[in-house]
């Protein structure tokens, strides 16, 4: 505990400097049962905030674990050196994410009590972090294909945050509620509400509104690529529109019995019931090669140019673009049970909780995967991924060149 943090002259002269910042932060309490005390974490605008005004009679700790997480203890006669590590850990672990979700570069995650937590994203430019809410009562999160994020409420009310410089909050549905799912693209959006409409907002400057499907149609699945969307209705036909500069339409599937959809940037995948993988689109970056014949798929995803499916018997199948080493690596064994896809490169989950993660590492896409088990969740952003462990906690890794493994915000 080498930093720990005594002498409280010293904190106070730290925030006697700036006053400005203390006008917006969340107090959350958590108390623990090995432990008789309660600890108050102090969140201001996205990070901990150690500019908070102290009491001088208030002791605090930092530990290694929480990436400069300032820990307020209520009873000062503690003996901070006693700590075990298995309370640090149990600290570090104290957030209890229920869900996951990634940006382009930054991540999401959903706390059990309706409050959210993002980091990463750090641009000179673009501010991910926008906006961010502080407020109660989520119940999903969803993976952005952009610099925006988006929440759902209990009530079926929309949250969006983070960049709008390319007009991705423009007709945003603030006041709408009763959406059940959400798809986002590069600098638009969709969302579908419980009566099988959809509602899209955003840019509209590469034609991503163009040749919307009819407003009466009752809709069931949602997916944007980066300038194109697609639906499946109640028959499981699929309706696409939007860009289509790049092929985005071509060998739009005709007939019906879909059941699952997904979209790269400028390709399509779909799954029908009987689980044939048809995939569709542009094939300028071989998109389309070699996707697979056989059918009893479950799962599909989709990166820029690749694409991976999850068999029934829990081995995966990959397709498409290689030429930044996308398919290098893919696993030839069994037991997975999910799948996720980054710009080039991908990521799946065994059934006893492992992760394993490969392709394009030219970014670090794979450097610092999780070796241990009891993972149950996995996203990826264009070249990190995240992971939710059964305990509550996530981990990151991957690219950090925008600071995609920093600390929690909120």
């Amino acid at each position: 505990m080498d930093k720990l943090i005594k002498d409280s002259k010293i904190i106070q002269s730290l925030l006697e400097n700036d006053d400005s910042l203390l006008n917006n932060y969340q107090v959350l309490t958590k108390t623990f049962p090995t432990v008789n005390f309660k600890l108050l974490i102090f969140y201001y605008d996205g990070r901990v905030s150690n500019l908070l005004k102290l009491a001088t009679d208030m002791s605090f700790l930092l530990c290694d674990e929480l990436e400069n997480v300032l820990i307020r203890i209520k009873d000062s006669k503690i003996d901070y050196t006693s700590l075990s590590e298995d309370l640090i850990r149990e600290i570090s672990e104290l957030d209890n994410f229920t869900k996951i979700a990634s940006g382009a570069y930054n991540s999401i995650a959903l706390r059990k009590d309706g409050t959210l937590a993002t980091w990463g994203g750090k641009f000179l430019t673009m501010n991910t972090i926008k906006d961010f809410p502080i407020d109660r009562g989520y119940i999903d999160i969803f993976n952005s294909k952009g610099t925006h994020s988006l929440a759902l409420r209990e009530d079926g009310s929309l949250k969006i945050w983070g960049h709008d410089n390319s007009g991705e909050r423009r007709n945003f549905p603030s006041k709408g509620k009763g959406y059940i799912a959400v798809s986002c693209g590069g600098q638009h959006s969709l969302a579908l509400n419980e009566n099988g409409r959809i509602k899209q907002w955003g840019s509209n400057d590469s034609n991503q509104y163009e040749s919307s499907p009819p407003p009466e149609i009752e809709f069931v699945r949602i997916a944007c690529g980066r300038l194109h969307s697609v639906a499946l209705d109640k028959e499981g036909a699929i309706y696409i529109w939007g860009h289509y500069y790049h092929g985005q339409t071509n060998g739009t599937p005709t007939d019906n019995g879909y059941i699952a959809i997904n979209c790269g940037s400028y390709h399509s995948v779909a799954l029908t019931k009987n689980g044939d993988v048809v995939t569709w689109g542009d094939n300028s970056y071989n998109q389309l090669e070699d996707s697979p014949k056989e059918n009893s798929f479950t799962t599909i995803a989709c990166g820029k140019y690749h694409s991976i499916a999850l068999h029934k018997n829990g081995t995966i199948a990959i397709w498409g673009d290689n030429e930044n080493g996308q398919r290098d690596g893919t696993p030839t064994d069994g037991n997975y049970v999910a799948i996720a896809c980054g710009a080039n490169h991908s990521v799946a989950l065994r059934n006893d909780g492992t992760i394993i993660t490969w392709g394009d590492n030219s970014d670090n896409q794979l450097n610092d995967s999780p070796r241990s088990r009891n993972y149950i969740a996995i996203a990826c952003g264009l070249n990190h991924s995240i992971a939710l462990h059964k305990k509550g906690s996530v981990v990151n890794w991957g690219n950090n060149d925008y600071h995609q493994r920093d600390q929690f915000i909120n």
